[in-house]
């Protein structure tokens, strides 16, 4: 019985994705305080051609940054003169209309935060939103998910799953380690030890498979990569437990047994994490999820997953409501919060990389549409992994794909990240630091990233990951950078390679 695999399967669907001192803890909180409104990209404004133009570079809370070095162009001194400069005080830059003449890249970079480059820009004024450095040495929250519906011999295994809720710029720049933990603490159960995803609360209950066991494992901890506010979600779910014990023995796929988990509610809080350990606790179900929509899948290839996902929008996060797994042009029923507006996430992946740390194991396709019967589940192909040269900077080939009827190309992000292998007890857990950011409009066929190395705050040779997410719009216009693009955004398709 694989308890690792079962929980993951859950973890997975739901991503439609240090070492602390003990005095380091901060007191229990449960606090109520509201969602904050959710951070946008960075915009693009024209000028008059007869104005100068100013970057202005802000963190996602819209504070200036100052002594930021901001690159217009490929390398300093092209495309022009003084194309390299500091922001002042206010955060800000001023280019010479007369300088900046064709579309170029517009690159910022600042001790704290991910460098980030906008490709391509017209010449305008740019509001650049950089995010924060990640930590090699991630915080950690932690605490319980009070008031479960336990109820021991009904047969019945009750848990509470907590993550990082979602917004809909997320489809721009997911993180899969905010959802799924590649962190484990141990279960103990039937004389044996198992690996349990660290961000599970597992309260104590006793259930009976051929002899009575006692499952428990209360604490949750979710390890996040920056400090600062962290939105977070607890949703308490449900499964069977004889009949998934019996499918796990038998040696069938983890992700066919999906069906098998139901969410039944779920809690929103907000915390500051500043360092070492945050307590968070959560009650179970403030949120109720109650109402049930029919949902169909698109006719699927033999060697791929398809899973369907409810997520209603909550103080503008989204709360992921259902989940299930269908065949190909299969109809199933998902719950959802009444009187909430609802949106449709719909992924696809191979069965071959669906779980585990496997070359393409984050290639993805998605989806999310605001809810409404009949709704076609037509999504992007599944894309090869792009090809990257990396003799002088980056310069990556995108992937060739075919959109579907009425999708346009409104988006690419890409990011490189520094890749790391650490081992947690006898499991070795990879995970992604991000270096460098990448956004642009459209999709276009190369992206050459200026010529600026990253410094060195890791030790050589470490592995990197070059990403790319193609992002589609259904019936949509095309944008400039800024809300409307978030907004017009319903498509993703992400692929990876590793380099050296």
């Amino acid at each position: 019985m694989n308890l690792t695999k079962l929980f993951a399967v859950a973890l997975t669907a739901l991503t439609l994705l240090s070492c602390e001192k003990k005095d380091d803890k901060k007191a229990a909180v449960e606090s109520k305080a509201p969602i904050s409104k959710q951070t946008t990209l960075s915009q693009w404004f024209a000028a008059d051609k007869s104005e100068n133009v100013a970057v202005k570079v802000v963190d996602i809370s819209n504070r200036p940054i100052a002594g930021a070095r901001v690159l217009i162009g490929s390398y300093q001194g092209h495309p022009f003169k003084n194309n390299y400069l500091t922001t002042d005080e206010n955060g800000q830059v001023t280019i010479r209309r007369d300088d900046w003449t064709a579309p170029a890249h517009v690159t910022a970079d600042a001790t704290g935060f991910i460098r980030h480059t906008l490709l391509s820009q017209k010449p305008g004024n740019i509001i650049l939103k950089m995010n924060l450095s990640q930590l090699r040495q991630k915080a950690k929250i932690s605490g319980v998910v009070n008031g479960l519906p336990v109820s021991n011999g009904d047969k019945n295994i009750d848990f509470g799953l907590v993550m990082s809720s979602l917004t809909k710029a997320d489809l721009f720049n997911f993180d899969v380690a905010n959802v799924i933990s590649p962190y484990s603490d141990v279960l103990s159960a039937m004389g044996q030890e198992f690996d349990v995803p660290s961000n599970v609360s597992i309260p104590n209950q006793k259930e009976r498979y051929i002899v009575n066991i006692t499952l428990d494992k209360p604490m949750y901890s979710l390890y996040t990569s920056t400090l600062g506010t962290k939105r977070l979600f607890s949703t308490a779910g449900r499964f069977v437990f004889k009949p998934v014990v019996d499918e796990l023995r038998d040696g069938k796929p983890f992700y066919d047994l999906i069906n098998y988990f139901n969410l039944t509610g779920g809690t929103l809080r907000e915390v500051n994490v500043t360092s070492g350990e945050t307590q968070l606790n959560f009650p179970a179900q403030e949120l109720m999820f109650t109402k049930k929509v029919s949902v169909r899948s698109p006719k699927i290839n033999a060697d791929e997953v398809f899973l369907s996902l409810t997520a209603n929008e909550v103080a503008g996060q989204l709360v992921p409501t259902g989940i299930r797994k269908l065949n190909s042009e299969e109809t199933a029923e998902l719950t959802s919060i009444d009187n909430a507006p609802l949106f449709l996430v719909n992924a696809i992946k191979r069965q071959a990389e669906f779980m585990g740390n496997v070359p393409g194991g984050d290639r993805i396709t998605a989806s999310m549409l605001p809810f409404k019967a009949n709704l076609d589940p037509q999504l992007l192909p599944l894309i090869a992994d792009p090809t990257l040269v990396t003799k002088d900077g980056y310069v990556a080939t995108t992937p060739a794909v075919t959109t579907p009827a009425k999708m346009t190309r409104l988006a690419l992000f890409a990011a490189v990240s520094d890749v790391f292998t650490e081992t947690a007890g006898d499991k070795q857990i990879t995970t992604l630091v991000r270096r460098w950011e990448v956004l642009g409009t459209e999709w276009p066929n190369q992206v050459a990233l200026p010529n600026w190395p990253l410094d060195s705050q890791t030790e050589a040779n470490t592995k990197r990951r070059f990403e790319i997410n193609l992002i589609g719009g259904l019936n949509a216009k095309t944008f400039d950078l800024g809300d409307d693009l978030v907004q017009a955004a319903t498509h993703v398709t992400r692929s990876s390679v590793d380099f050296n």
